[in-house]
């Protein structure tokens, strides 16, 4: 009986070093790894920086091309100087361009219908004001603008914090036109890369839901999302390539934007974006079992 105790505290004893001791490894990692290439003759890893979990559905990572193609497959190249925006998903080391669905861009920008129906809000960023490690990115947007941008992840959920310069407008663009080959005369014009329909519908001024249908890399791939901002957006503009919506709650359609204008009486804009590949109602309880908070530290842990 006394030598199984003894064994019993020695085994205890081991596990409480053990655990006293442990290393955490994610300092090692660096998520840079395979975005850039110095021959300008070689494809990249076409690899991205952004937050992601363990066999997670929500990849959010920055987009430097205005067309993704097939270098970088995954839309962010560390050679350049610009940011289109931050979209949900993406595949990691692919070798033929994937996903990029679901993408909003912070500005400072007046925006106008026709602005937003151009849908170039790009904006330079320098690596000195970058940085990314698992689980988080930041970046600081340029060009006049000095919007400081930070990212984290749910497995379903993407997390945005903006935090704009004092006294300038604040404005949210969501983009759901932005995709893979966009602009590719040769391969939209064989119907290979298409959107099918979309739809943006406000449900409040804090609340929007919507989904698109798209071919490309599977045929009539369908992505649901929910987007809860933390304040209340005070103006609103839905666009269809030159349709304006107008005061309609709803818009359809191929080329679908909106631009969501916030009171600057605060700096900071936080906004959540869940997806889900079945319904609205999937995004909604995606969002609701793992991003609850406002807290953007709570997702960082």
């Amino acid at each position: 009986m006394f030598g199984k105790k003894r064994i019993s505290l020695i085994c205890f004893a081991v596990g409480i070093a053990l655990s006293s001791v442990a290393t955490d490894y994610t300092k090692y990692v660096n998520p840079f790894i395979g975005t850039q290439t110095d021959d300008t003759g070689a494809l990249s890893g076409s690899t991205f920086p952004g937050p992601t979990m363990p066999q997670g559905m929500v990849q959010l990572a920055p987009e430097t091309e205005q067309y993704v193609t097939w270098d970088p497959c995954c839309g962010y190249d560390y050679n350049r100087d610009s940011i289109f925006g931050f979209t949900h998903t993406h595949l990691s080391g692919t070798g033929c361009t994937d996903l990029i669905d679901i993408s909003l861009m912070p500005t400072t920008k007046h925006v106008t219908p026709e602005l937003l129906r151009k849908g170039i809000f790009a904006l330079p960023f320098k690596h000195d004001q970058e940085s990314a490690s698992p689980g988080y990115y930041m970046v600081n947007l340029l060009g006049g603008e000095n919007i400081n941008v930070e990212l984290s992840a749910t497995v379903h959920t993407g997390i945005h914090k903006y935090l704009f310069p004092e006294g300038k407008e604040q404005t949210v663009i969501l983009d759901l036109d932005r995709m893979t080959f966009r602009g590719d005369a040769y391969y939209t014009g064989r119907r290979a890369y298409q959107i099918i329909q979309s739809q943006i519908r406000i449900l409040d001024d804090k609340t929007i839901e919507g989904f698109r249908v798209l071919t490309g890399w599977a045929k009539l791939r369908k992505v649901y999302f929910r987007i809860e901002f933390s304040r209340p957006f005070e103006s609103r503009i839905l666009m269809d390539g030159g349709r304006n919506a107008g005061g309609s709650d709803v818009i359809n359609g191929r080329t679908l934007r909106a631009a969501l204008r916030f009171h600057n009486n605060k700096k900071d804009v936080l906004a959540k974006v869940a997806i889900s590949a079945v319904d609205n109602d999937g995004a909604r309880k995606n969002m609701k079992a793992e991003a609850q908070s406002w807290d953007f530290d709570y997702y960082t842990k």
